[in-house]
């Protein structure tokens, strides 16, 4: 799409100025900070085109440079400007903006997973349970992919921005249910920090020790329900997912993972239940990668490897855009079968390197880089190395573990004996091993449907111990050795 853009205050960027003036969401992995390169705007009078910054030499070609492209981040404007956005550096949407609505009836509740990549709705009757569901894209992720970014975009002066933006977006999930959004009524599982954003709360205390959220109770504002959560990172989501996979209830000792870009977790003795958050970053829910896209159409979600060639299935069986959190894991895990990745993460001799062009290549413009690779590495010993820190501090034996629930927005996509092989999850637990799906999900619908579900996620919420990885001695020495595959 072209479009004009013109600075309003000093130091203004094209990216600055297509959130705020345009209300145009860019691809900015990042936050902005000119890191990930998937904001690339075209600018069409050399006159006005910023000078190449370090980032853009970096992370473009020199053909790009030469015909205008530069990181939208990074792209400090000097006046007027006429620019392309290409469609690879939008944050897509699934939606027509015209689905027609109706008033809901009375019984009816819009049941939502608030998740960092992807917002996920269930419209529930009260009568007739789950009438149909729905998914969006959390544009947040123009102000970064991770909880992290989110909470410094908050802290620098955009609270009141993102929490328009989490309006907006609950209107558009409950258009896309069919229901007028003006008249909705929302229960909402989330992660302390989206829900806090939704909410409109500061994020102050979230963005330092000892990391004080401001409410984590079971709440209602307006015509929005909030689920109760645990601590500044192990939200509602995780509360919600454990107690709809009936572990809460559990005699035998269970794990329970919601693998996104916290990589949540919580571990039952049969006694007690310790819950951590470990920062995992979101490779596996199709962000933070070069190639990475959300399980959208033209996501590809699984690969298979025969020779240099790639056997995919798309969302939508049309051509393959990139590559989803299922896809990522399938393709490292091909590679290393066919010997194209080392164990330390390297890619065989002729498609080493960082350097724009280099990468292995999947298909058309779907390539995996060394970075990507390295980002899988960081998210999946993040999250395996939580996974051996709470059964460390638990006691218990793995052998005595007699259930491991996988959840997340992909918790139901993805290969578990490939996640087991690139070492996300413990091979030894494989056959007691299941996978949830949307958890959280499930679990707002439990709360709209079963009077009684509310108090299981309080009571759930109260007596959960919560581990603090940081502070555990042996996390660090995990995620170092889990770092290799």
């Amino acid at each position: 799409m072209n479009t004009t853009i013109e600075p309003k205050y000093k130091d203004d960027t094209a990216l600055d100025v297509l959130r705020r003036e345009h209300k145009i969401f860019l691809e900015a992995d990042c936050g902005g900070n000119g890191t990930c390169g998937r904001c690339k705007v075209k600018f069409f009078d050399p006159a006005c085109c910023p000078p190449p910054s370090e980032a853009d030499r970096k992370l473009l070609t020199e053909r790009e440079l030469q015909d205008g492209f530069r990181l939208a981040c990074t792209a400090v404007l000097a006046g007027r400007s006429e620019i392309l956005i290409p469609d690879a550096s939008l944050i897509p949407s699934e939606g027509s903006g015209k689905e027609e609505t109706a008033p809901p009836s009375p019984s009816e509740i819009i049941a939502v997973d608030y998740g960092t990549t992807v917002i996920s709705g269930a419209l529930v009757d009260l009568n007739q349970g789950v009438v149909s569901e729905a998914s969006v894209l959390n544009r947040q992720k123009a102000y970064g992919a991770d909880v992290v970014s989110r909470i410094r975009a908050a802290n620098a002066g955009y609270g009141e921005e993102l929490r328009r933006i989490s309006a907006d977006d609950l209107a558009a999930l409950s258009a896309k249910l069919g229901r007028d959004p003006e008249k909705m009524r929302f229960v909402i599982s989330a992660n302390t920090v989206m829900g806090h954003l939704v909410s409109g709360f500061s994020c102050k205390g979230l963005g330092q020790y000892p990391y004080e959220p401001v409410d984590l109770s079971l709440r209602r504002d307006g015509n929005l329900t909030f689920l109760p959560g645990i601590s500044g990172y192990v939200g509602a989501d995780i509360v919600s997912g454990v107690c709809a996979s009936n572990l809460d209830t559990a005699k035998e000792p269970w794990l329970y993972a919601d693998i996104g870009t916290n990589g949540e977790m919580a571990l039952g003795t049969g006694e007690d239940v310790l819950v951590t958050s470990a920062p995992a970053g979101p490779a596996f829910e199709g962000a933070g990668i070069s190639c990475g896209m959300p399980l959208i159409k033209g996501a590809i979600r699984s690969v298979k490897l025969a020779g240099r060639n790639a056997v995919m299935d798309t969302v939508g069986d049309v051509e393959p855009v990139g590559l989803s959190g299922s896809g990522v894991i399938d393709l490292v895990s091909e590679l290393l079968r066919n010997r194209y990745l080392d164990k330390d993460g390297t890619l065989a001799e002729e498609y080493a390197g960082d350097l724009p062009g280099d990468g292995f290549p999947v298909t058309g413009d779907v390539t995996v880089t060394e970075k990507d690779i390295r980002e899988v590495q960081k998210a999946k010993a993040a999250i395996r190395a939580g996974m051996e820190t709470l059964i460390r501090e638990s006691g218990i034996g793995r052998k005595e573990i007699r259930k491991l629930v996988i959840a997340g927005s992909f918790g139901s996509g993805f290969d578990m004996e490939n996640a087991a092989k690139i070492g996300l999850i413990p091979e030894d637990l494989l056959d007691v091993a299941m996978q949830a799906g949307n958890a959280s999900l499930s679990g707002a619908v439990l709360y709209v449907l079963d009077t009684g579900f509310g108090a299981r996620l309080e009571h759930f919420a109260e007596h959960a111990r919560e581990v603090i990885l940081n502070e555990s001695g042996s996390f660090e020495r995990d995620y170092i050795l889990r770092m290799s595959f």
